[in-house]
């Protein structure tokens, strides 16, 4: 069964749709660790929010615009509103590593608890 999902995953680029961040490092051999659990320390938060931040599917400034019009959608330190894209340029050395050292330093980033109420 995985094998049938890297073929179609790498043959058709619509079977994972345009959100999905493809990172090579994440089709580890069976008998080791994923490197994310590995680097993320087997934290289950920091694995939620590293899993949201690779399927595009965290409160970034496409959510809060979208469902808080009024409320601040942009990023505290540049002014860009927030996005994936933005996220990867801030840690754009080597993205797995940077986005698990993101992760690490803004424990709130890629989750719901800063989102407005």
């Amino acid at each position: 069964m995985l094998s049938d999902w890297r073929h179609l995953s790498k043959e058709s680029p619509t079977y994972l749709g345009t959100s999905f961040l493809r990172l090579r490092t994440l089709l580890p051999p069976k008998h080791v660790q994923p490197p994310a659990i590995k680097v993320l320390g087997g934290s289950q938060g920091a694995m939620t929010r590293f899993s949201r931040a690779c399927l595009n599917h965290a409160p970034l400034g496409s959510y809060r615009l979208r469902f808080f019009p009024d409320k601040p959608a942009e990023c505290p330190w540049c002014g860009v509103v927030q996005s994936r894209p933005h996220h990867k340029f801030l840690v754009q050395k080597e993205f797995f590593a940077g986005l698990c050292t993101f992760l690490e330093d803004n424990p709130r980033a890629f989750s719901f608890e800063d989102a407005p109420p």
